[in-house]
């Protein structure tokens, strides 16, 4: 259909890419071009130094090409490795009609002003040979807070958990796993969890676990990811009775790294009954598999199915929150931190749960009570944050580490819990006491005798009854209920 001069040197790479009628293609000499599929003009260039592309693939507005040949003809030694280009910019412009797609890619937002910029340096987080990974525990250690923020956080003195939870406790011990901190993940992922103690401990006082608390329906859905990368699974729990429902979309916890729908599944259907609402589980992709920032964008991409598809799942479209236990607790604030940013439609509540709001210092007052706690240490968490990030300076994004967001005027109004035992109290309190700061409403409470992973376990904990009726509370007031 046409010829292009330019092409000539692109003999023999086999390195091409074709996106929404844009031909990307590698040459001989380095060189990238991407032409206008029914033209053949050249639309965009860009050049691998010292390499020829191998392959190449268009995410979004970026360009990722997969280098590993030397340039032929004395041109050095090539580059082993992948590079990056922008699509879009002055300097590299792709019309933006050349590159849309059916659905976009939820691309995360210019950043909001931060109170602290990166000071770590590191390598690549993405090793798991086993405890250490590649990014040393200093690294994430050795950040302090800014005084404004390690003022919001009260001093933590040590407690014991009570004779319930210490039960839950111990049943999990009775297991005799290893410690996560000494495992892989794809093994980490295979250990009893505290919510597996909690099955235990009911099978041995009744005979046997009883059946999870009823729910109205239950149904597995795939939400198609952009730019073809795949689907994501979301399990959706609907209450008894006719509706349309309120709509609350669930992250779960385990660090970005394990875990997942089974083992969160009480807290949901607690939610289910207590809020009258319908709760979408989200399966976000996971680490070390799938590091930041794509846990964030999956829980994104789900909040705005969500939004968008609410009718269709019996649910009301205006009145969809969110909710986020741990690591999912973090994915619940920053959803609505990129709404925020993004001008898109926010969720009408945030419940945060012992959430992860920083994850640059592991040295605030509830880190150095409860340092070697039980199920959640600073070593393990440790280990999910070598696993999560690529590198230490991701810490920084506000897309991480929400506490630190200068400004956090405007996000919707929050119930935030923490539990007395746990090394993320001290962050979950200073991050209610920065949005009520802003303007926000914000719920929060403490339970005492109690540890991280508390939530989910009301069918032995009354702690736990009580926090999801707290959480129920706040939801049902942001659903006009």
């Amino acid at each position: 259909l046409w010829f292009h001069d330019k092409a000539q040197p692109a003999v023999g790479t086999a390195a091409g890419f074709l996106a929404n009628d844009v031909f990307f293609v590698g040459s001989l000499d380095g060189t990238i071009h991407g032409y206008d599929a029914s033209s053949g003009n050249i639309l965009w260039q860009g050049m691998t130094p010292g390499a020829v592309a191998s392959s190449l693939v268009v995410v979004g507005d970026s360009l990722y090409v997969g280098t590993g040949v030397p340039v032929p003809f004395g041109g050095g030694p090539g580059t082993n490795g992948v590079f990056a280009f922008s699509l879009s910019g002055e300097t590299l412009s792709l019309p933006s009609e050349a590159m849309t797609s059916t659905q976009s890619m939820p691309m995360l937002p210019p950043a909001p002003e931060m109170m602290m910029t990166p000071t770590m340096t590191g390598t690549s987080g993405m090793s798991d040979t086993g405890g250490t990974g590649d990014m040393a525990a200093q690294e994430f250690v050795g950040a302090a807070l800014p005084e404004e923020i390690q003022a919001l956080m009260e001093p933590v003195a040590e407690a014991t958990p009570n004779p319930d939870m210490q039960a839950v406790l111990d049943e999990l011990s009775e297991f005799g796993a290893p410690p996560i901190p000494e495992m892989q993940a794809r093994n980490a992922r295979a250990v009893p969890l505290p919510a597996d103690a909690v099955q235990s401990l009911l099978a041995e006082r009744e005979g046997s676990a009883p059946p999870p608390a009823a729910v109205g329906g239950i149904e597995h859905r795939l939400i198609p990811l952009p730019n073809a990368e795949g689907d994501l699974l979301v399990r959706i729990l609907t209450p008894e009775g006719e509706g349309p429902f309120p709509v609350i979309v669930y992250y779960h916890g385990g660090g970005w790294v394990i875990a997942g729908l089974d083992t969160y599944e009480a807290s949901a259907r607690a939610l289910v009954n207590a809020a009258d609402a319908i709760v979408v589980m989200v399966a976000y992709r996971q680490a070390p598999e799938y590091t930041f920032p794509t846990a964030a964008t999956d829980a994104y991409t789900a909040f705005q199915w969500v939004t968008q598809n609410a009718e269709m799942i019996n649910g009301i479209p205006e009145q969809v929150a969110v909710v986020g236990e741990s690591a999912g607790g973090n994915l619940a604030a920053v959803v609505s931190l990129i709404a925020r940013e993004r001008g898109e439609q926010m969720p009408v509540y945030q419940v945060l749960v012992y959430p992860i709001t920083q994850a640059i210092s592991t040295q605030t007052p509830s880190y150095e009570t409860y340092a070697n706690a039980v199920p959640l240490s600073r070593p393990l968490m440790l280990w999910f944050l070598r696993r999560y990030f690529n590198e230490p300076a991701e810490a920084f994004s506000p897309f991480a580490s929400p506490l630190l967001v200068r400004d956090l005027s405007g996000l919707p109004s929050a119930t935030i819990i923490t539990a007395e035992i746990d090394p993320l109290r001290s962050e979950g309190e200073a991050y209610a006491n920065r949005l009520e700061e802003a303007g926000v409403e914000v719920v929060y409470q403490n339970f005492d005798g109690v540890t991280h992973e508390f939530f989910g376990m009301g069918a032995v904990l009354e702690q736990a009854q009580q926090a999801v009726d707290l959480a129920a509370e706040g939801l049902q007031s942001a659903f006009g209920e």
